[in-house]
């Protein structure tokens, strides 16, 4: 009786060749955050659990403290007594664009953002220009990763997936915003604001991938055109976090 003999078969493994770049994102629009605080997230998640008692009022709101809240701390947040005493002074005018907060913003202040929005608005505008034919399929072509010259402020970057927003202003300003939830119902939203804003940012790639450095950079810069980051960008029926990409300049 014949036995199948085995056949021996060559593989080869084509390393991942895995590359990363330096480049700095401009913003364009101002750069409206809205993270959501700890606080909002046990609200929800007590009344889903329904550990809020019936008929309990809805807490007191505390613009300031939304506001600071909206933003995307990495170092130097406020203490809950700056907090408290910037919301009595707001109280003074209710107009929170008029509060000073500058003090909030202790020296050597980290802000950053999602990494990931920037990868998303990439994809999102890449597929709609047609220059690629799905998002799925290239979703592991690249990464973005947040950097730092200082090495604890950017292993707090690498850790919390952000990259660092970095500010011509002096500090972001706080805006009030009305807002449509549900069906036809309103409220108001408190929320940060950076103006003249700018990251630099580590897009990782496979150099054996499909796509090369130059079509990753020119997805990345569209993004910032068609979809932007942030509250209110282009993609979400407003014009705010618009950016586009440049070399990091030289020092």
């Amino acid at each position: 009786m014949a036995t199948a003999t085995k056949k021996s078969e060559l593989v080869e493994i084509k390393p991942v060749d895995i590359r990363r770049v330096k480049v700095r994102i401009y913003g364009d629009s101002p750069l409206i955050t809205h993270k959501w605080s700890e606080k909002a997230k046990k609200e929800i998640r007590d009344k889903e659990l329904g550990l809020l008692p019936k008929g309990k009022a809805r807490p007191i709101r505390k613009p300031i403290e939304e506001a600071v809240d909206s933003l995307y701390w990495v170092r130097a947040y406020p203490s809950k007594e700056e907090i408290d005493a910037k919301g009595e002074e707001f109280l003074k005018t209710c107009h929170i664009e008029q509060t000073d907060v500058s003090s909030l913003f202790h020296d050597g202040y980290v802000l950053g953002f999602p990494a990931v929005a920037l990868k998303l608005a990439a994809l999102a505008a890449a597929y709609r220009k047609g220059w690629i034919e799905n998002m799925v399929s290239v979703k592991g072509e690249f990464h973005i990763e947040g950097c730092d010259d200082d090495p604890e402020v950017e292993e707090a970057l690498l850790e919390m997936r952000f990259v660092r927003v970095h500010s011509k202003s002096i500090t972001p300003v706080f805006r009030e915003d009305n807002v449509k939830v549900g069906m036809g119902s309103a409220d108001l939203r408190y929320r940060a604001q950076i103006n003249g804003w700018y990251a630099d940012v580590i897009v990782a790639y496979d150099a054996n991938g499909k796509y090369t450095l130059n079509h990753i950079l020119n997805f990345l810069n569209a993004g910032g055109f068609a979809c932007g980051i942030g509250e209110w960008r282009t993609e979400r029926d407003g014009d705010w976090g618009n950016f586009h990409v440049e070399a990091i300049p030289e020092k």
